[in-house]
């Protein structure tokens, strides 16, 4: 102990509070004059675990205290990894530096809590995802990529813990979900953008996600089409699994959360690929428009704002209004309608379905 200033130098310290523990290879600990812990700094194999059983490892930590040697905030550097498990669900991250920062509830100084989570440079998160109720076999995988993660908390019921509510991803943002399911092709779905911000509830059911700056949505569906589309922004919503009767839907359901809509707004360009069939040549099919809006439950984009679409070689439509329909590659335009036919070589390519026009 290094009484004159105020400084002790521990080896293998062990901090714990009422919701976590930090411990080091070695510690140094300022105190303040009235003898409580104000600061710590620590060095090698540093492990911060929360009250949800989270643990942040880093090699260099730069720790505050309150009064009470509660953690205000914590530094990471040196390389931090971000491990999560529970059952059926296992989570891990990376970054090169984190900041955490830690409050006390209302009322209950004693009891700090981690508010709001900063991960920087290079940062990766995998969440794996497994034993679903609809399907044992599934595997749910959700990727997260970007320079920078911010992650805000809010305190979960009951008082005991914090649980994630929004994820903020900056910087060449990229967001994949994969779902692999018994006697099923995976499905995938890729959002990309300067900045995502994914809203969630009880801590893991996806809610929403808002992307801006260059945003692209890539899908594959179970047919085998991929389906692209670029706009300024764009607003994904999901719905929580649904309770079938008789069945309990797990803990970990919140991978099943399903996408009901997508909007997109500025600069809108759609393409579907058709997936290949023996004998069968589909046309390729692209869009673009001011807006748009997708609804999963009749797989149908709704193209307004001087929308044009092209189906092929073989179709140019334009009109005030367009209703694309992913699943049966028909098309109802509503308006001023124009349309170009151009003949193509019999057996060619799969023939256009087009909805009459709506004058």
């Amino acid at each position: 102990c290094l009484r004159d200033s105020n400084q002790a130098k521990l080896l293998a310290p062990v901090l714990q509070y009422p919701q976590g523990t930090t411990t080091a290879a070695q510690a140094l600990v300022s105190f303040r004059p009235n003898g409580s812990a104000d600061h710590l700094t620590a060095q090698g194999n540093v492990h911060v675990t929360t009250g949800t059983g989270a643990t942040f490892t880093s090699q260099r930590a730069r720790m505050t205290l309150s009064q009470k040697s509660q953690p205000l905030t914590a530094d990471l550097s040196g390389g931090v990894t971000y491990q999560s498990r529970a059952p059926h669900r296992n989570m891990q991250g990376l970054a090169q530096t984190a900041h955490l920062l830690f409050a006390a509830q209302p009322g209950h100084p004693d009891n700090s809590l981690l508010r709001h989570a900063e991960f920087d440079q290079s940062v990766h998160f995998v969440e794996r995802l497994t034993g679903l109720t609809a399907d044992p076999k599934a595997v749910v995988t959700r990727n997260l990529q970007g320079a920078k993660v911010e992650v805000v908390f809010v305190t979960a019921p009951g008082g005991a813990k914090s649980l994630p509510q929004t994820i903020t991803v900056q910087q060449n943002a990229v967001a994949t979900l994969r779902t692999s399911q018994s006697h099923q092709p995976p499905q995938q779905t890729t959002v990309r953008a300067g900045e995502l911000v994914a809203t969630l509830t009880n801590g893991s059911v996806l809610r929403s996600v808002t992307g801006t700056g260059n945003a692209e949505i890539t899908s594959t569906g179970k047919n085998g089409a991929t389906n692209t589309t670029q706009s300024d922004v764009i607003h994904l919503t999901f719905a929580p699994p649904q309770k079938s009767s008789g069945r309990k839907i797990a803990k970990q359901s919140s991978a099943v959360a399903q996408l009901v809509a997508a909007v997109e707004d500025g600069h809108v360009i759609m393409r579907q690929t058709p997936a290949k069939h023996a004998g069968v040549a589909q046309l390729p099919v692209t869009a673009w428009a001011h807006h748009a809006a997708y609804t999963a439950s009749d797989e149908t984009v709704r193209l307004r704002g001087n929308p044009r679409l092209q189906q092929g070689r073989t179709l140019d439509l334009s009109a005030p209004a367009i209703d694309y329909n992913r699943k049966s590659g028909s098309a109802v335009a509503t308006g001023g309608v124009k349309a170009t036919y151009r003949q193509v070589s019999a057996g060619a390519h799969a023939a256009p379905q087009l909805g009459l026009p709506r004058l």
